[in-house]
């Protein structure tokens, strides 16, 4: 008993009391930004944060070296929750991404995120000796491939974004070789660029040579088949060459990067909505549509300045009371918090992420082993995506895409998804201290 007492006395408890701490904070202010509407949300918050403090007590005390041993049962399940999702599922704000259980709605794609990480973290430490392959990133994006699939038809944007995150960060954690994530990140953004590109043109109505060459899908595709081709020589010619130049390296790397980044950009563009390039535009000046896409990101970015330094009292945002403010529980709820505590408040909130974070890195860093590592990696990456993409959409620094801040925003489904990750965390800080006695 007495060795059972010291192991105890290690684990550190400040991660749940976090978590706590958060939770409550976001059960005020929901309550605080639907006081002349929607009474019951702060009611269905407490409910969510009893249940998430009771599946946090479940994952604490279950091993989770045991969970990732059924990485591929969660793996299937999380993708047949998806598909279950598009089938019977409910649509809201304009995605099909809750099932309705009970009376209460639940967005499966947020249990599907620890699903998720179990599998890929299962899948690296499997093949963790082949980390440096760029095999290996091609069968974890392969495995990413049906969730962020099934997820697109929602259609969810944001979770598919936080998805690609995750995946980028573990594979960043585990040792994969920066080259290729370059890579990959130069590829998307050319994609992005040339199919953004093309709707600028059209929301402007530029008409010249150079934009309806761009508008052009069938030259964007002959083009990129182009650089793809010079690539493809260009890698010949470095292989063949006694003496490996590091500038044809280069050059082909670059080479096959914007010619794949052109072929994609034509299906990109036919995918993606006008909202979503809308709310680009929108991020770069919000003038271009005060009343429109750009409302948003304008009375959040009031109601964080109206706080001042002190704020205007708790229930007291004229912001919020005068419904100025949009998806003020969720999206925007830390505008509310500003706008009420004031720099002051909102800088404790913002200390408490920190530490969450913090705390989430270093069981990541201490864990007994790399699986260990890996799955605390994981959920630590879902936490900084979350919150990086929440605070900076609020602030007008990132298009707004439906992120909550965790532990804070309304929805039960994701407040239920943190305590889980977090009693995963828990116990993988609390196996650091187990031992064997002779």
């Amino acid at each position: 008993m007495k060795n059972i007492f010291r192991i105890s006395a290690k684990i550190d408890l400040w991660l749940i009391i976090i978590g706590i701490l958060l939770s409550i904070i976001g059960v005020l202010f929901i309550y605080s930004s639907n006081i002349n509407k929607d009474h019951f949300k702060y009611i269905k918050q407490i409910i969510s944060l009893v249940l998430g403090i009771i599946v946090y007590i479940i994952f604490a005390t279950y091993d989770y070296k045991r969970l990732t041993e059924k990485w591929f049962f969660l793996y299937i399940a999380g993708i047949i929750l998806l598909i279950l999702t598009l089938i019977i599922g409910t649509k809201i704000n304009n995605s099909k991404s809750w099932i309705k259980i009970a009376g209460f709605s639940f967005q499966t794609s947020e249990l599907c995120k620890i699903f998720f990480i179990i599998s890929l973290t299962s899948f690296i430490d499997k093949f963790k000796d082949n980390v440096k392959s760029f095999s290996f990133i091609i069968v974890s994006l392969l495995l990413l491939l049906p969730y962020i699939g099934l997820i697109i038809f929602q259609p969810d944007l944001g979770t598919v974004i936080v998805f690609i995150l995750i995946t980028f960060i573990m594979l960043f954690i585990a040792g994969i070789k920066l080259l290729y994530i370059g890579t990959l990140f130069f590829i998307a953004f050319i994609a992005i660029v040339f199919s953004f590109t093309s709707y600028v043109f059209d929301f402007y109505n530029i008409n010249n040579i150079f934009s309806n060459i761009l508008r052009n899908q069938v030259v964007l595709s002959i083009a990129g088949i182009i650089l793809i081709a010079s690539g493809f020589i260009t890698m010949i010619i470095y292989i063949i060459t006694p003496f490996q130049s590091k500038r044809v390296f280069y050059t082909y790397i670059v080479l096959l990067s914007m010619g794949f980044g052109l072929f994609i950009s034509v299906p990109m563009k036919n995918f993606f909505k006008d909202y979503h390039y809308k709310r680009l535009i929108v991020l770069i000046d919000p003038e271009i549509d005060p009343l429109g896409k750009g409302y948003n990101i304008r009375q959040s970015v009031i109601s964080i300045g109206a706080g001042k330094f002190l704020g205007q009292g708790f229930t007291s945002g004229k912001q919020n009371r005068g419904n100025f403010l949009p998806s003020e529980d969720t999206d925007f709820i830390i505008s509310v918090i500003a706008e009420e505590t004031g720099f002051l408040g909102v800088s404790i909130v913002i200390l408490l992420l920190f530490f969450l974070v913090y705390k989430s890195l270093h069981i990541a860093f201490s864990a007994r082993d790399f699986i260990g590592y890996m799955l605390a990696g994981g959920l630590s990456a879902m936490y900084i995506s979350h919150i990086l993409i929440n605070l900076f959409s609020a602030t007008g620094l990132f298009p707004v895409i439906g992120i909550p801040l965790p532990f804070i925003s309304y929805g039960g489904s994701s407040l239920i998804t943190n305590f889980i990750a977090l009693g995963i965390l828990f116990n993988i800080e609390s196996k650091k201290f187990t031992y064997i006695t002779k």
